[in-house]
């Protein structure tokens, strides 16, 4: 019987052009559909597939291709059909090294947005996995005009697609203290906590002559009211204990929090009002970098660090971004360059980039970066991978083309 039911698979498939030769469908990496361990995805995996439905074996859950919830012949010619890159949609834009275009992000300074527009910078993306009060990302950044610290304050928007954006649901306000390059909001982060069902804002303010800093938070259950700011950490030894860029992940109750003080990056823990010890950990490059800005998540079990970092202490304008794993949070792997400037000093990112915010979705990294260039245009685009190695950007126009736009990118991503 098992011999007359191979007969049958191959029978149906035989309808199918088969190639030895493995293929990549252009950016689409298929070989992660590998099945029998060779790390390529070809007409070998569709033979292991045959003989694991015959023998009744027991074959992991991404052979099952048509979502049927069984592994079937169905499969089987499905497998050889993303061969065959019959199922594959070609990109309706071009693919590039970054995005053309920055995205739409507003701020609520209509006289520095019409002089210096979409300059939005160190963005950070609250994936709720579902529809929140309206939309499933949300979003925080701090307007920048032209490196304008006075506009440095945290802002929040929702997005169901991270191109199109809400009206601005909050906004932090100028300091009545504000002083330039001395007393201001910077480094804004945002967190879903599923334990009390909100969103919190949390931003680092420093004074620098008095030597302090400050981390705040501010809450919200809807997204539209937010509670009264609330000092989080304090100290009077800025130096020492400042919290430069910091990168949260809430667990079980635990605000998991990495920072960068001296170049290093520090971990730290917050439950039930307390803090613990400041520990750094261990993050190194392939040659001397200093790492300056950060965002961490957690993906698949293991906690992931993306980084804006320079070879030059003097020079924190012209950085790239760098990637790293950790499966504990404390020692990195050697972290890898995956995005650079753009090669055309004029575009928007052309100068450097800076602290990026990034998710993982539908099997694709997608990235938030913020960059600038040497004529004071600051803002942030959108990348995308399969893998951080892969990182590729678009020709799409994220400002005068939004929906047009994320249907298209989406519509590729998704397949």
């Amino acid at each position: 019987m098992k011999n007359i039911f191979k007969k049958i698979i191959s029978a149906a498939l035989a309808v199918a052009a088969i190639s030895s030769v493995a293929v990549t469908a252009s950016a689409r990496d298929i070989n992660k559909y590998d099945l029998n361990g060779d790390g390529i995805f070809d007409v070998q995996d569709v033979t292991y597939l045959q003989e694991g439905i015959a023998n009744g074996d027991t074959l992991d859950s991404k052979a099952d291709f048509d979502k049927s919830g069984t592994i079937n012949v169905n499969d089987a010619t499905y497998a050889q059909n993303i061969i065959n890159g019959s199922f594959y949609v070609k990109p309706d834009f071009k693919l590039q090294s970054n995005s053309k275009s920055k995205l739409n992000f507003k701020s609520v300074y209509s006289g520095a947005d019409s002089k210096y527009p979409n300059n939005a910078y160190h963005p950070k993306v609250a994936d709720v996995g579902k529809s929140w009060n309206g939309y499933r990302y949300w979003i925080s950044y701090t307007p920048y005009p032209n490196g304008n610290d006075k506009y440095e304050n945290p802002t929040v928007v929702g997005s169901n697609d991270l191109i199109n954006y809400s009206e601005i649901k909050f906004c932090e306000g100028i300091r009545d203290d504000y002083k330039a390059g001395v007393r201001f909001n910077s480094d804004s982060e945002l967190v879903y906590n599923p334990d009390k069902n909100r969103l919190e804002l949390f931003w680092r303010y420093t004074d620098y002559e008095a030597n302090y800093m400050a981390l705040y938070m501010r809450y919200s259950y809807d997204g539209n009211k937010w509670s009264g700011r609330t000092p989080v950490f304090e100290t009077d030894n800025r130096k020492k204990y400042d919290m430069v860029s910091p990168a949260i992940v809430y667990e079980n109750g635990t605000y998991k929090l990495w920072y960068v003080n001296g170049y290093k990056v520090w971990y730290k823990e917050y439950k039930g009002g307390v803090w613990s010890d400041s520990v750094v950990t261990s993050l190194s490059y392939p040659s001397t970098t200093y790492t300056w800005h950060i965002d961490v998540e957690k993906i698949n079990g293991k906690y992931e660090l993306l980084a804006c970092s320079t070879q030059d202490k003097s020079d924190r304008r012209h950085m790239s971004l760098y990637h790293s794993t950790s499966s504990n949070g404390f020692d990195w792997s050697e972290a890898q360059v995956v995005l650079k400037p753009s090669s055309d000093p004029s575009n928007w990112d052309g100068g450097g980039l800076y602290r990026s915010a990034f998710i993982y979705t539908n099997d694709n990294y997608i990235v938030l970066y913020s960059g600038r260039n040497d004529n004071g245009d600051f803002g942030t685009g959108l990348v995308f991978g399969d893998s951080m190695n892969k990182l590729q950007g678009t020709d799409l126009d994220f400002i005068g083309n939004q929906k047009t736009s994320a249907d298209k990118l989406w519509k590729y991503i998704n397949q």
